[in-house]
């Protein structure tokens, strides 16, 4: 396994461990920074959450909203 898989894997099992509201925390942290890896970071969080709950993912992302705050948190 070459080191970009090594870290993608860490990645994944730390947002697999974050509280719903520390992966949308995190999440909403990557509306306000730039950098080369956050479409990464915010796949990974985004796989987190839709595995977490189908169906608030699914009402987010329809409405485009930058936010999973409320579809996620007004769901749990």
């Amino acid at each position: 396994m070459n080191k970009a898989a090594q870290l993608k894997q860490a990645m994944v099992k730390k947002a697999q461990g974050m509280t719903l509201q520390q992966l949308i925390e995190a999440f909403e942290l990557t509306n306000a920074t730039n950098g080369p890896e956050i479409p990464e970071v915010r796949g990974v969080l985004m796989d987190v959450l839709e595995a977490r709950n189908a169906q608030a993912f699914e009402a987010w992302i329809d409405s485009c909203a930058e936010s999973p705050r409320a579809f996620f948190l007004n769901a749990a």
